[in-house]
């Protein structure tokens, strides 16, 4: 499969821009794609949000962390439900640069990029929402402290 760095819709169509910047069309939503993301790692969009929601104090635009295991984590420019809604691979973001009011300029690692319709503000939000969020993972995630409180625990 393709890695892609930002899935958008239109009317009626979503599309997919992978690594090389190459758009291409696919036959779900990107809430569904993502789902289906998720589910192939072992769990569901819904309580990749939920966590997400809880572990930074997010009320809205959730990100989805995709899998534990490679980091891939995506957020919405806007609330998920609007389809004018884009979503960013986090991961693949290098730089974002206000382009206007209204519009950022997103840079890529691959090279690519994109110009969005969403307030450098909040994308910038968003990005340090990931990145506390995979922090946070990273710390409560760590084997020597689970594993102690597993063996004073057996102790008892």
């Amino acid at each position: 499969m393709k890695s892609f760095i930002l899935l958008k819709q239109d009317e009626n169509k979503t599309y997919a821009i992978d690594t090389g910047g190459t758009v291409h069309e696919l036959d779900v939503e990107p809430l569904v794609f993502l789902n289906e993301r998720c589910i192939r790692c072992g769990s569901t969009i819904r309580g990749r949000k939920e966590a997400f929601c809880r572990m930074v104090h997010a009320r809205q635009k959730p990100a989805v962390l995709v899998s534990e295991t490679s980091r891939e984590i995506w957020f919405p420019t806007l609330g998920d439900k609007s389809r004018l809604c884009q979503w960013i691979c986090y991961n693949y973001l290098l730089s974002a640069k206000p382009a206007d009011t209204f519009y950022t300029n997103l840079t890529f690692i691959t090279g690519t990029k994109v110009k969005v319709p969403c307030n450098i503000r909040t994308i910038r939000l968003q990005m340090s929402r990931c990145e506390r969020f995979l922090n946070m993972i990273d710390e409560n995630c760590t084997g020597l402290p689970i594993a102690e409180n597993v063996m004073d625990y057996l102790r008892k």
